[in-house]
């Protein structure tokens, strides 16, 4: 079956489980209580935790924003990984374990008045973040993708703002080389 989310926002506050096709519609899903979150396949549009645990029980794709408000969201021992094409806002706990946070939009920013922790962060091809002055952003690794000289991915680090790596940091930079110089 299809479940078509209104355009509007969607309360939750219990167990949310996507066995099938979701069409998201553009609108919100607004976790306000003990949640644990089965993603499945389909992207989510916007997500806010308001002063909830919300615990991933799958990988999760969200187009445009995710916002903790309050409360904490996990990715789980099983260490799945988000993916956000917009701004990531923590003013609550996001437990990273070993998961992976993907910034995939043309023009993602961090934020929030809680310091983040990542495991593993990445900028892929053509994407950019933006981590605003007075804003830290800490990853244990942190990587920025690149697919040719003139597509990659784009950290801009504004004013005070600064990135903290305490494990492995990747810049990929393609280098053209003339195929008859081998």
């Amino acid at each position: 079956g299809t479940f078509t989310a209104p355009s509007g926002t969607l309360n939750v506050a219990g167990n949310f489980t996507n066995n099938a096709a979701v069409t998201h519609n553009d609108g919100t899903i607004n976790f306000n209580g003990t949640s644990a979150f089965t993603p499945g396949a389909s992207a989510c549009n916007t997500i806010i935790l308001d002063g909830t645990s919300l615990t991933l029980a799958g990988n999760l794709d969200v187009n445009s924003d995710l916002t903790i408000t309050a409360g904490t969201l996990d990715v789980s021992s099983s260490n799945y990984n988000i993916t956000c094409a917009g701004n990531w806002s923590n003013s609550g706990t996001f437990t990273a374990q070993n998961g992976k946070v993907t910034f995939d939009g043309s023009n993602c920013q961090y934020g929030g008045s809680s310091t983040t922790t990542f495991y593993a962060v990445e900028i892929p091809v053509s994407s950019n973040l933006t981590v605003p002055t007075g804003k830290t952003l800490n990853a244990t690794n942190f990587t920025i993708k690149s697919s040719s000289p003139s597509n990659s991915g784009n950290l801009v680090v504004q004013g005070t703002g600064a990135v903290n790596v305490s494990g492995n940091a990747v810049c990929e930079r393609y280098i053209a080389y003339p195929a008859n110089r081998w």
